[in-house]
């Protein structure tokens, strides 16, 4: 017959395991969801851009150009984004979700500073070894150093909203497993 403390004992052992299972199941889940929601982000604002520039249709042809410009651009920059956010997600984001993990700082606000970080770190390192060689530095430095903090920010928001994605998704499907396999 088994005691208390061994049975309260084989109890924790279950729930460590279960919450290491859950941990790791979720992980991959978060990351998908740190990849799509901000290219969809992305999208539905080049899309509604795009949408706002078009000039009052005058025939029948021109209506149906209007509803399919947005519509094509948005699947078409939800693909790109997808395709090049899988290597910043693969190469940038998995080491942080690592290194997050390790340092046991896995949070929603530490997700968003982690995101916004991953999200703007390789267009930072890109941009600044491209200014050092661009003759249009020189002549114009305003608009370079513009461009460069604007799109800097902007890549970096778009991160922030994937690190919160991950964390979001990460937390829901571990809470979701945690719960079906304890009860």
């Amino acid at each position: 017959m088994m005691s208390i403390s061994e049975h309260q004992q084989s109890l924790q052992d279950k729930t460590s395991n279960t919450e290491t299972a859950a941990i790791v199941f979720a992980i991959p889940i978060g990351l998908i969801a740190a990849l799509i929601v901000p290219a969809t982000v992305l999208s539905i604002f080049v899309g509604l851009h795009i949408a706002g520039h078009i000039d009052e249709p005058k025939t029948f042809d021109d209506t149906l150009y209007n509803i399919q410009a947005p519509i094509g651009s948005i699947l078409f920059i939800e693909i790109f984004a997808i395709f090049f956010g899988a290597f910043q997600v693969a190469f940038v984001g998995v080491p942080a979700v690592f290194i997050g993990f390790a340092l046991n700082l896995v949070r929603w606000w530490s997700s968003i500073i982690g995101g916004f970080f991953v999200g703007c770190l390789p267009f930072v390192a890109i941009e600044l070894i491209s200014l050092k060689n661009n003759p249009y530095t020189v002549d114009n430095p305003f608009h370079s150093w513009s461009y460069f903090w604007q799109t800097g920010l902007m890549m970096g928001a778009l991160g922030a909203i994937g690190g919160f994605s991950f964390w979001l998704a990460w937390r829901l499907f571990e809470k979701k497993m945690q719960n079906r396999k304890i009860n």
